[in-house]
């Protein structure tokens, strides 16, 4: 029994590595291309994908994600009350301009105990499809480059979150620069 438990253990670890989504200094990590210096006052990195599956599956799986930290434990979901109280729900009402459904927040640890906020929304294209907004800023003051960590936390999360939905390539729509820009 010890053996199938060890076995089980082992398999698990191999599974994924703690902080696989941490770019670290100079590192050479799989999409740490794409550093920021500043552009939002810090360093931050805007997305968009298109997404093959629904607005609210979409924001289902993501949640699910951060709440279970992500395959390498280094991202948590965000539901608080701040301090005056105030606890939106995630669900938006029907009407909102630009027809966002969703709207929602998370954050993302590297292994040097950064940690950045992601903010996401989602709307629908149609039944089937979805628009999905990412957006990492690093919680630093001062953060005038980020080694292309925003930009990496949020691809990393597209690559591992789905279980049913394809995406698009992802669209800079602000900070976290092309590589050679």
């Amino acid at each position: 029994m010890n053996v199938l438990v060890a076995l089980c253990v082992a398999t698990a670890a191999a599974a994924t590595t703690p902080f696989e989504s941490t770019c670290g200094k100079d590192s050479k990590v799989a999409d740490c291309d794409h550093p920021d210096l500043g552009s939002c006052g810090t360093a931050c990195c805007s997305l968009e994908v298109n997404l093959t599956t629904s607005a609210p599956l979409a924001y289902g799986e993501i949640k699910a994600f951060l709440e279970t930290g992500g395959q390498d434990a280094s991202y948590a979901y965000s539901n608080y009350t701040d301090a005056a109280g105030h606890d939106p729900s995630d669900a938006l009402p029907d009407g909102i301009p630009g027809g966002f459904e969703h709207i929602w927040q998370g954050t993302h640890a590297t292994k040097g105990g950064y940690v950045d906020t992601l903010n996401f929304w989602v709307k629908p294209i149609d039944g089937l499809s979805a628009t999905l907004g990412l957006f990492s800023i690093s919680n630093i003051h001062g953060a005038l480059g980020d080694g292309g960590q925003n930009y990496k936390s949020l691809v990393y999360l597209l690559k591992n979150f789905a279980t049913t939905s394809g995406y698009s390539a992802p669209t800079i729509v602000h900070g976290c620069t092309m590589p050679g820009a």
